[in-house]
């Protein structure tokens, strides 16, 4: 990790941190295990041929949230409207030695270009939804070099000043079925998110791959989330907030379907899809199911599988918890920061009598000092 990344990026984050290191080993193919997987990633589409384009040594790259549908049930993902590329980045960029940077496309164009000059982003991977804010912002970002729209050649807007635009699908039809994996100590940096729960401008907190693969450990934990094989988790949580809760690096590790709802989070849309796909599991803010327990007590329902929701993000009301429990659902209160990986804590509960109670379940706030 060089200098020019500041002193907000030095930190070390999640449990066991040691020094982050960038990935400085030449790209070479990873050993594989008996089914032939790399040791250095699961997702096939890692580097999705951006890799002919991008230094897999000096890239951190940009992720801003992606809205168009695709079910992508070869990864146990059902996306009905929703952020399946987003899933794949999640999984390639870091794969290939890179920094995933996700932005919270809600923050004023300000504060974003701020976050992206401070990162020094050199490519960003955007969904069509949000071409003006890039044509503005490009500009303002010296290091941006690429962007890639999250979408098909036919898609592709025609220009934006100062960079090269690149087709995402277009990028993964051209790309090798299963590419050559770099290998790169445990402790190099994999994720970028910058928390707007703070003072002045948003601050970056840095995890590493070690961090990152602890933490979904610790999630799926018996006294956490708890999550496993024959489970279907419906994640509320934003994916550009704290990796998602650590949902998307938790549930595939447990072998549990992931259900991904897109931009689609208001109460009569995610009553339909707990219907339609039968969750057994949901997380999100507490805003979200306040309105779905609502919906659900006007339509004189309930879920006929959903028996847990790990709620956090603020304080979830005792009328939420008591709400869902009449309904059969326990309710986990949930705590964590962006520092801290990001949940410290949780409960796991086989009853919803014991919903409204919350210990530690799991230490991650190793955050040593700055370099």
């Amino acid at each position: 990790m060089h200098a020019a990344e500041g002193r907000a990026h030095q930190r070390r984050i999640g449990p066991g941190s040691r020094s982050l290191r960038r990935c400085s080993q030449p790209c070479r193919k990873g050993a594989t295990t008996g089914s032939g997987t790399s040791n250095a990633g699961v997702s096939t589409i890692a580097g999705l041929a951006v890799r002919a384009e991008l230094s897999c040594l000096e890239t951190r790259v940009t992720l801003v949230n992606c809205e168009q549908p695709r079910e992508f049930a070869r990864r146990n993902c059902r996306s009905p409207a929703v952020t399946y590329r987003h899933l794949e980045l999640y999984y390639a960029i870091p794969g290939m030695g890179a920094v995933c940077h996700t932005m919270n496309p809600r923050l004023a164009p300000d504060d974003i270009g701020y976050s992206l000059n401070r990162a020094e982003d050199q490519a960003a991977f955007v969904d069509l939804s949000f071409v003006s804010l890039m044509d503005k912002l490009a500009p303002r970002l010296p290091k941006l070099r690429r962007v890639v729209f999250l979408c098909t050649e036919a898609d592709l807007p025609s220009s934006i000043a100062g960079v090269s635009l690149y087709a995402y699908e277009k990028l993964l039809a051209e790309a090798k079925e299963e590419p050559d994996w770099p290998v790169f100590d445990e402790d190099t940096a994999s994720a970028l998110s910058y928390t707007s729960g703070t003072t002045g401008r948003p601050k970056g907190v840095l995890y590493g791959h070690r961090a990152q693969l602890l933490h979904a450990m610790a999630v799926n934990s018996a006294d956490a989330i708890a999550l496993r094989s024959s489970d279907r988790a419906l994640s509320c949580a934003a994916m550009f907030h704290a990796a998602g809760w650590g949902v998307p690096h938790s549930a595939p590790m447990a072998g549990t379907s992931l259900i991904l709802p897109g931009r689609h989070l208001d109460p009569a849309s995610l009553v339909r899809l707990i219907d339609e796909e039968a969750p057994s599991y949901a997380c999100g803010v507490p805003a979200i199911w306040l309105g779905v327990l609502q919906e659900l007590r006007e339509r004189g329902v309930r879920s006929r599988t959903l028996k847990r929701i790990g709620s956090g993000g603020s304080a979830v009301p005792h009328a939420l918890i008591e709400g869902f429990a009449a309904l059969g659902v326990c309710v986990q209160h949930a705590w964590g920061m962006t520092e801290t990986s990001p949940p410290v804590f949780d409960r796991a509960s086989d009853s919803a009598e014991h919903a409204s109670v919350s210990r530690l379940c799991y230490d991650i706030y190793a955050i040593s000092k700055a370099q």
